[in-house]
């Protein structure tokens, strides 16, 4: 049996050389020609391409990078968006395919991190993705909107953001809206408005009045945490030691007693049916009229 020619592009090996040295004659505008003819036909060229430029990018500028940066979260973009798409249509898709999705998710969180978009770039990216994200049903909704939050640094972002949170109002939504009005851009009076329609859980009373509490006005979260201890449903513990903090450090006696009182009392268990001393209501029997 003949021995196979090993023909790999092995460095010294003499066909690989004569390749280099055609390269290197080639003038800059046919290497450029090549290149792009090469992107054209290989749907992953242009990734590579960008990639070898950001890991080679001393000699840019800091719009060259951000080019770079803004190309580069694209050619991420277009490798996931038909799979998100599929699985919001489907409700759901193979294993397989949802390890890559986050793969891809995973690159553009890092390029996020580590890299330099464009203000236009991170806003153009959020209006494109969350045509997905709106439909609610592929599964990736909380990593995009990790990601949304992850991109946004100036107001300019954040405002987008906001805007597409509104376009359909939900609880959720209207969460995050007022995390990104009280924390990002300090919109305190939108921030106040909205809270104030949804106060529901003890949890929703204390996230108000520890942002009067942070802006030093311990009256109105007093007002807002008492409100909270007698309404809000679920847990209350966070307002009812703030309360007691609150009264302990002003010496009032009476009122750290009252807010005891309706500590203990929310605390209560509620009688079961069956317990000793539960009254069960027994529905009148109407008597059949004889015929």
């Amino acid at each position: 049996m003949s021995e196979q020619r090993d023909h790999s592009p092995v460095e010294g090996n003499e066909d690989f050389a004569s390749f280099e040295q055609t390269l290197n004659l080639l003038p800059a505008q046919k290497l450029r020609e090549m290149l792009q003819s090469v992107m054209k036909n290989d749907v992953n060229a242009k990734r590579h391409v960008l990639k070898w430029l950001k890991t080679h990018s001393d000699g840019l500028s800091p719009a060259q990078k951000t080019r770079i940066d803004d190309e580069l979260l694209w050619e991420y973009w277009e490798k996931v968006e038909p799979i998100i798409a599929k699985f919001n249509e489907l409700g759901g898709g193979p294993e397989r395919r949802e390890e890559q999705v986050y793969e891809w998710l995973e690159k553009i969180t890092e390029l996020v991190q580590k890299g330099t978009l464009s203000t236009t770039g991170k806003i153009d990216f959020i209006d494109e993705a969350f045509y997905e994200y709106d439909k609610q049903n592929s599964g990736f909704e909380d990593k995009l909107m990790e990601i949304f939050f992850s991109m946004c640094t100036i107001r300019e972002e954040w405002e987008s953001l906001v805007d597409h949170l509104q376009e359909r109002p939900s609880d959720w939504r209207n969460k995050l809206t007022m995390d990104i009005w009280k924390d990002q851009l300090h919109e305190d009076e939108k921030y106040v408005a909205l809270r104030q329609k949804y106060l529901k859980y003890g949890l929703d009373y204390w996230d108000l009045a520890s942002f009067y509490i942070g802006k030093g006005d311990v009256n109105n979260a007093v007002v807002v945490a008492e409100k909270g201890l007698i309404k809000g449903e679920g847990r209350i513990d966070e307002l009812g030691d703030f309360l007691k903090d609150h009264y302990q450090r002003q010496g009032d006696a009476l009122n750290l007693e009252r807010i005891n009182q309706i500590i203990n009392t929310r605390n209560r268990p509620r009688p079961h049916p069956t317990m000793p001393g539960h009254r069960k209501t027994v529905k009148p029997v109407k008597k059949k009229r004889r015929s």
